[in-house]
């Protein structure tokens, strides 16, 4: 068992009379928050953070902050040495919860002896003056520092509805970082158990990362951890190892997808009543390590407690089983689209099927008012994302082929679609071609007699049917991250688009930090918040997908960092797996143009959090803007700009 930390001291007491249901009494926190140091018999100023209650008004946190300063100033007249934040700014107002996320959040800056950063506070209640208190607000990640022989010791305070008041000191425990045991040397048997082949192949790569991270880990207690602490699935893999390098190494080999199993494999499947009759009671007495990895995988109970008669092996803390990230909302299929009622559209960018017995067509009503106009602006004006006609051609070549869309090629955005004069109609236009179909996107000109193309590509339905990353099919992402020399917050990167005209709005300020390789670019995306309701109805996502063109930015910066640059064509758009709200683009340079600002060819991995490729874009081309171009006037840009990324 892992001990993270131990509670000091404890006291709660009832407030008593206050001014109404809701409010809190600052002299009854106070004495209770007094007595609670005299149970724990330490200083205030060894506390190094305090988890206040936080109720996010400003009666209720300038009570507290009192109350909390009230008892502090009674040992000690120093200010601002201690941290103080409250875990509600993130995850709200969670009513019985509370206290223990509150004390989660506690446990886990104990554990990486880190201090969290308060989102949401900067503008602190105007009712306290900090700089009048003992406390400061945590506004960034910061190491949780502690005196010499003085452990970390944090405070939580919480009070409820009604009058309860409550409080406990706890402070981390040394001895959970004790030495292990010392075990006998190899060899040793590791098992492995999952639902089914991908989670044991996505669970054995979790671990290679982790003991890669950790550097020398007991082999005993990584072992001893998975035998006892983990539940016997169906899918089963073993492994004797001499070390706990030839366990990492094996380990990195087995996880790999596509490569032939080594040591011992079975599938445990209680319906066809497959599990064994065997069991492994008697273990080293009468069975070999060899004998028993293959009964447990065929599904013999194995008395592990008997493999270690002398020292019995720590218990560690190792990653968890990763549960597969599916959505199981229940999606239109295009049969059930055809139910719909008249005035329902069969998507956010695609309002209806206008398909004729001359040409399958959809059309598209697109408002100046969504999130796709108001937060995508060049110069001033709305400008439909070029990521948006990339969706548009998935969900139309769905519905008329009746499967789903794995592949697009020789995709180029002509003009971009602006919405000068409000609301704008598209069409998405589809024809047979060799092996595929031809999809074009186009609208009418102000007169409606002009036809403006601005987009068009090729769907290889025969190419669709089975579709893989290659080689490829994991990324590394923090080996990425250490061969980086700088990174940047979005909102810096963002500020530097802003130079150059282009605004990104909420819906489109996907990144959250982008970190530059020599040759490489990494941005991590996440999908604002005020989107995730709609996300399941799209396949490519605009605003993710609009953050993974915008990383190639950070490729263009260190050849040309004043020349913005525009995507204006794409070579082939791989889907592999469904695109998740929060992931990762992994952009790099693709051949050697003689003359990178004039034009550049690129490739974007969009990748999961856990590595596995969701999207490829193989060849992305972009043009340098030249100055020339960024004084014409916005009718000229409209023939300049394809996407307006």
């Amino acid at each position: 068992m892992t001990v993270y930390a131990v509670i000091r001291a404890s006291a709660f007491d009832h407030s008593g009379r206050s001014n109404g249901y809701t409010a809190p009494n600052p002299n009854a926190q106070a004495n209770l928050i007094g007595e609670l140091f005299r149970n724990a018999r330490i200083d205030p100023e060894t506390i190094g953070y305090v988890e206040g209650h936080g109720t996010g008004t400003q009666l209720g946190d300038s009570i507290e902050i009192s109350a909390l300063t009230k008892v502090f100033q009674q040992q000690t007249a120093k200010k601002q040495f201690c941290s103080i934040g409250c875990v509600k700014a993130n995850i709200g107002h969670a009513e019985s919860a509370a206290g223990m996320a509150g004390l989660t959040k506690v446990l886990l800056q104990m554990q990486h002896r880190q201090l969290a950063p308060s989102i949401h506070s900067d503008d602190p209640n105007p009712n306290i003056e900090f700089g009048e208190t003992p406390f400061y607000l945590q506004h960034g990640l910061a190491e949780w520092k502690s005196s010499p022989g003085v452990p970390r010791r944090a405070m939580i305070n919480s009070f409820g509805a009604g009058g309860v008041n409550a409080c406990v000191v706890v402070e981390e425990c040394e001895s959970s970082i004790a030495p292990l045991n010392p075990q006998p040397t190899g060899p040793y048997l590791f098992t492995l158990s999952a639902r089914n082949e991908e989670r044991l192949r996505e669970y054995a790569a979790g671990l290679v990362a982790f003991l890669q991270s950790r550097g020398n880990v007991d082999p005993a207690s990584i072992c001893y951890t998975l035998q006892t602490g983990r539940e016997a699935m169906e899918e089963r893999m073993a492994l004797i190892v001499s070390d706990l390098n030839e366990l990492v190494e094996r380990l990195a080999e087995w996880s790999e997808p596509g490569t032939p199993d080594s040591g011992y494999r079975g599938n445990v499947n209680p319906r066809r009543g497959s599990k064994s009759s065997r069991t492994g009671r008697g273990v080293l007495g009468e069975h070999s390590l060899a004998e028993l990895a293959s009964m447990w995988v065929a599904g013999a109970e194995v008395d592990w407690e008997s493999l270690y008669p002398g020292a019995v092996p720590s218990r560690i803390g190792l990653p968890t089983y990763p549960f597969a990230r599916e959505r199981c909302w229940i999606k239109n299929s295009p049969a059930s689209e055809k139910r719909r009622p008249a005035d329902a559209s069969l998507h956010p960018l695609v309002s209806h099927n206008s398909s004729t017995l001359r040409e399958v067509s959809f059309t598209s009503m697109l408002s100046n008012e969504e999130f796709y106009a108001v937060d995508h602006r060049v110069n001033g004006e709305r400008i439909f994302p070029g990521a948006g006609f990339l969706e548009m051609a998935c969900i139309c070549g769905n519905i008329a082929n009746e499967r789903q869309v794995r592949k697009i090629k020789d995709i180029v955005w002509i003009q971009p679609l602006i919405f000068r004069k409000g609301s704008q109609i598209l069409r998405t236009s589809l024809k047979h071609a060799a092996g595929g179909v031809e999809y074009l996107v186009s609208s009418f000109g102000d007169e409606s007699v002009e036809e403006i193309i601005h987009s068009e590509g090729r769907i290889p339905f025969g190419e669709n049917e089975e579709v893989t990353a290659g080689a490829e099919d994991r990324v590394a992402i923090e080996e990425l991250k250490t061969r980086c020399a700088r990174h940047e917050d979005g909102d810096a990167f963002y500020r530097e688009f802003q130079q150059f005209g282009l605004l990104y709005g909420p819906s489109f300020r996907t990144i959250q930090e982008i970190y530059f390789g020599e040759h490489f670019a990494l941005a991590r995306l996440k999908l604002p918040d005020h989107l995730e309701a709609g996300f399941d109805r799209f396949i490519l996502h605009p605003s993710i997908v609009d953050g993974a063109l915008q990383a190639t930015a950070g490729l263009i910066g260190s050849l040309a960092p004043s020349t913005p640059h525009l995507p204006f064509a794409l070579d082939e758009l791989v889907l592999v797996r469904p695109v998740s709200q929060a992931c990762y683009a992994y952009a790099e340079f693709a051949g050697q143009e003689t003359n990178r600002t004039v034009s550049s060819k690129f490739n974007i991995r969009l990748l999961h959090e856990n590595g596995s490729v969701l999207v490829n874009f193989s060849n992305l081309f972009l043009r340098a803007l030249s100055n020339a171009d960024r004084d014409l006037s916005s009718r000229e840009i409209k023939r300049l700009d394809p996407v307006g990324v």
